[in-house]
């Protein structure tokens, strides 16, 4: 965890490769969520397929990501280091 959270204070502070590392860390994360769904009745019945469920995470996953850079003083304290609560 303590890596991710470095990896979080430098993309707060403008780090573009530590952003991309954290959202490619995460991205197994939304695979392994995802494959979850796979017995689930709209799966069974190929109404949407475990490969859609990812690629929907994903795009979650990175509106989520620019909702806080846009919204950055809403997720840090008064000294600048993120807010994990």
């Amino acid at each position: 965890m303590d890596h991710t959270i470095a990896l979080i204070e430098k993309s707060h502070n403008g780090d573009k490769e530590a952003r991309n590392k954290f959202i490619e860390n995460r991205l197994t994360q939304v695979i392994n969520i995802a494959n979850k769904y796979s017995d689930r009745e709209a799966v069974k019945k190929e109404i949407i397929g475990v490969d859609e469920l990812i690629a929907e995470g994903n795009v979650g996953l990175l509106e989520a990501i620019s909702v806080i850079e846009e919204n950055k003083k809403n997720y840090v304290d008064a000294a600048g280091k993120p807010v994990f609560e």
